[in-house]
This record gives C-alpha cells, sequence and structure tokens, in this order.
C-alpha cells in the first residue's frame, strides 16, 4: 500500500510548538503585506475567516497524542483525549464571549453600529473553533460511553 507523503503526524510538543509559532508568523507575513491595500482589513478578514480554520483542521489531523497510533482520526476529532477538548472548548467559549462583551460596550461607548471587518472575523474564528472542540468533546465523551457499556 503507497505511503502518503502529506500524512504528517506530530508527537513531540516542541514541534506542535513550532509549527504554531510558524502559522502565527506566517499570517503576521501575510495580514502585513495588505497594508498597503484600500480595502486592507476586508481583504485581511476574508483571508482570516479561511486561514485559522484552516490551520486547526491540519493541526488536529497532524498533531497526535503521546501513545496515540498514526491511523486517521474521525474527521470531527480535534484531540487525543476528551479532557483535552473540554478545555480548548471552555477556552475558546470563554474568549468568545469575552469578544462578544468587548465589541458591545466598545459599540456602546463609540456610538458604532457596524464594525470593522477584523473584529467581526475574529468572533466567528473563535465561535468556529469553539464549536469544533465542543463537538469532538461531546463525540468522544458519547463514543466512549458506548465504548465501556
Amino acid at each position: 500500500m503507497p505511503t502518503n507523503p502529506l500524512r504528517v503526524r506530530i508527537h513531540k510538543w516542541y514541534w506542535k510548538l513550532l509549527w504554531c509559532v510558524g502559522v502565527g508568523a506566517a499570517w503576521i507575513i501575510v495580514d502585513s503585506s495588505f497594508s498597503q491595500l484600500d480595502a486592507r482589513s476586508i481583504v485581511a478578514a476574508m483571508i482570516s475567516l479561511v486561514w485559522w480554520p484552516v490551520a486547526l483542521v491540519l493541526s488536529a489531523r497532524a498533531f497526535r497524542g503521546r501513545n496515540e497510533s498514526d491511523d486517521p482520526r474521525n474527521w470531527w476529532r480535534m484531540t487525543s483525549r476528551p479532557v483535552l477538548s473540554l478545555v480548548w472548548a471552555v477556552a475558546f467559549s470563554v474568549f468568545f464571549l469575552n469578544f462578544v462583551v468587548f465589541s458591545v460596550r466598545l459599540a456602546a461607548h463609540f456610538n458604532v453600529v457596524l464594525y470593522p471587518p477584523q473584529i467581526v472575523s475574529t468572533g466567528l474564528v473563535s465561535l468556529i473553533f469553539a464549536l469544533a472542540y465542543w463537538n469532538s468533546f461531546a463525540r468522544d465523551r458519547s463514543a466512549r460511553r458506548k465504548l465501556l457499556g
């Protein structure tokens, strides 16, 4: 059976950290490349809505737990353990809720009705991340319950 050269599996924490730093640095370069455009915020927001979810999916496919096999995961599974999915789900949910509260307070303080596109895309991306991890936690927990009987 031929092996897929694009099937990358990262087990060590320092390679995972390097991956995350690299994705963030690449985003800074991409975002700053639009600084001269008039429609910078709209273009950056649209790219952000694609960039970060794709980075999340690629990370979920590549990152593996200490004793996890290299076999393909279920499409919905984001982490090697349900508890870790729960931690990330709560973290992104708190981030999203703080973001919403901050945006509402900012709008009330400055009487702003329209939000800049980058603010909206940040909120949507954090909501997507939270929902992905909540889904992973719920499905993984229910699958383990069925397995245990």
